[in-house]
């Protein structure tokens, strides 16, 4: 940010920080939590100033994406949605389904 200040101008490069003239003085004061603010990372989301730091949330920060059945190898967190996604088993590859009346449960 920059701010013209008596004879010149106040800049700071940092996100949270906010330039502030005193005659022809320069300082900065830090910006209010909860700031809007960009931290560069375009993986993050809802950046925000948090105790003088632009900080943003990662979408899979706390996601856990299990298995959803048998059939299926492993689930991910997709890095700039925060959804899970699903990679398969071949299908025909033996499962059961806890059905006691059926046999030879594949995956399809």
């Amino acid at each position: 940010a920059t701010l013209s200040c008596g004879l010149g101008s106040c800049t700071t490069s940092q996100p949270c920080r906010i330039p502030v003239c005193s005659g022809a003085t320069c300082s900065e004061v830090v910006a209010t939590d909860g700031t809007e603010c960009n931290d560069g990372n375009i993986e993050t989301w809802n950046d925000e100033c948090t105790g003088g730091e632009c900080r943003g949330v990662h979408p899979c920060q706390g996601v856990v994406c299990p298995p959803i059945s048998q059939c299926t190898i492993s689930s991910t967190c997709i890095p700039y949605s925060g959804n899970c996604s699903v990679v398969f088993v071949a299908d025909e590859t033996p499962c059961d389904d806890y059905d006691g009346t059926t046999v030879d449960d594949k995956c399809k």
